[in-house]
């Protein structure tokens, strides 16, 4: 194929490589003009190194939807009020947003950390990251309006467990016994959807372990859900959004676990070096995986009228 021109729409969820490919297609000798034109939201990936950096024949344009005379007063309060900090200036004023250092400067202990009870009326969720090594749980209940905190789908992490060494099967004893000790009421597992991958050893999944105990399993297929800086960013704007809302606490019980989420949201970091420039925090085996259990329980709660899959 030689083309004149491509079109590439919603480009950071693209990848280097389709894109460099498209680059090389950009051929057809009866052109007047060769051009390529991408459309996006900034992303600290390789738009940056291609678009903010100085690059021959690359140009950017920045447009704000501040500058949109056509919407309606509230929409960018709303927005404000949906989007954290780093969120808003990338998604509504078309900023290059350099992630360096810690990946939740909203968090801080003293706000966050507070004497969160369990409603015995209210479900009790669970946010899943699988693993044999190092498998999490995040315990969470989720209110549509909290009075307590005058916040809108506010969660209040309860409790947490991170075992070690700990088969999918251990893991959902492990729960069972733990809701009953308790007597929580049972609601939904939010889970990475990697699990429903079929073990070629034994013939099932990790979901299907789960939804053999009678858990009820809640995981999304959806690529923007599953980029991880989606799942950060729906983190962040729960710990305090761009108008200053919190909906997300937790339990001071969470300050005693070695490898928690409260440490976890303490000290995730970026990269720090140039060369590794990205969206995605630094996977260092430890803290990543509570992280990863409360990005899917968030992303998976943020949408209420969310399929189920299984």
């Amino acid at each position: 194929v030689n083309l004149s021109w491509f079109w590439l729409d919603e480009a950071r969820f693209v990848s280097k490589q389709a894109f460099h490919i498209l680059l090389a297609r950009l051929r057809a000798p009866e052109a007047p003009k060769l051009q390529g034109v991408l459309t996006s939201t900034p992303a600290m990936n390789w738009l940056f190194d291609e678009f903010n950096e100085g690059k021959e024949h690359r140009g950017i344009t920045v447009a704000s939807t501040r500058e949109n005379i056509y919407l309606a007063d509230e929409f960018i309060d709303d927005l404000r009020s949906s989007y954290s900090d780093t969120l808003f200036s990338s998604y509504v004023d078309g900023q290059f947003v350099q992630l360096t250092g810690g990946v939740f400067p909203q968090f801080d202990v003293r706000k966050h950390v507070v004497d969160v009870v369990c409603d015995p009326s209210m479900p009790v969720h669970v946010g899943l990251d699988f693993g044999y090594r190092k498998p999490s749980a995040i315990f969470f209940q989720l209110f549509d309006f909290c009075r307590e905190h005058r916040a809108p789908r506010c969660m209040h992490i309860i409790d947490e467990m991170h075992p070690n060494n700990t088969s999918t099967t251990e893991l959902s004893t492990k729960m069972k016994q733990y809701f009953n000790l308790h007597n929580w009421k049972k609601g939904n597992v939010y889970c990475d959807p990697a699990g429903a991958a079929k073990s070629v050893t034994v013939g099932w999944s990790d979901i299907d372990v789960l939804e053999s105990d009678l858990w009820n399993c809640v995981y999304s297929f959806d690529p923007v859900e599953r980029h991880i800086p989606y799942g950060i960013e729906q983190i962040r704007t729960k710990l305090k959004s761009a108008a200053g809302v919190t909906s997300m606490y937790f339990s001071k019980k969470c300050l005693e676990f070695e490898r928690g989420i409260v440490r976890s949201l303490q000290l995730s970091e970026y990269p720090e070096t140039k060369r590794d420039v990205s969206d995605n925090p630094v996977k260092d085996g430890v803290y990543d995986h509570a992280r990863d259990a409360l990005r899917y329980a968030v992303v998976n709660i943020s949408t209420p009228q969310k399929g189920f899959f299984s």
